[in-house]
């Protein structure tokens, strides 16, 4: 198991934590609705490992996705605060997954050590999308109505900052 892929509960008492408690994520996945295809060789297993979360418009949850790499697949869970502000994660699958990408790869440039893949995804449209920064590039795959891009890149130049990189980027995701 992987890190980057627990749910992790803290108790506090008194602005105190008393106690930790880590739970892999793929435990709340139904495996009887989960769905599995055969990863490509051309697939970096590492887009897997870095999950994501995102907060809900009305503040009240979050959604994270996160990466199966031996299903080839992405999960989507929802988790909402309940009383005393612990979270409730649900069991089984919110609404849905995305299945592996045909393909995805890390530049040779990119420093792996440190590589840090980012995400951004629309919850109205149900696009997502990852991408890195290597070699004066932001190198990025789109999941649009189900279906992934190729891996593509732009430029870090004329303008684009790579503080400006992730507001082009979800332009570019909800522009259909």
């Amino acid at each position: 198991m992987t890190a980057n892929r627990r749910d992790t509960r803290y108790s506090v008492d008194g602005g105190k934590v008393t106690g930790i408690e880590t739970r892999d994520l793929a435990s709340f996945i139904d495996p009887a609705t989960d769905t599995s295809t055969d990863a490509s060789p051309d697939v970096d297993p590492e887009i897997f490992r870095h999950p994501s979360i995102f907060e809900a418009p009305s503040h009240d949850s979050v959604d994270v996705i996160f990466g199966d790499v031996t299903r080839n697949h992405f999960n989507r869970i929802n988790l909402r605060p309940v009383a005393n502000g612990r979270l409730h994660v649900p069991t089984g699958r919110v609404t849905g997954g995305y299945s592996g990408p045909p393909s995805f790869a890390v530049a040779p440039a990119a420093d792996r050590p440190s590589l840090s893949i980012h995400s951004l995804w629309d919850r109205d449209t149900n696009n997502l999308l990852y991408y890195y920064y290597a070699d004066d590039t932001v190198r990025y795959l789109m999941n649009r109505a189900g279906v992934w891009s190729s891996m593509k890149s732009v430029a870090l130049k004329n303008g684009l900052s790579v503080e400006a990189a992730p507001d082009v980027l979800r332009r570019m995701m909800a522009a259909q």
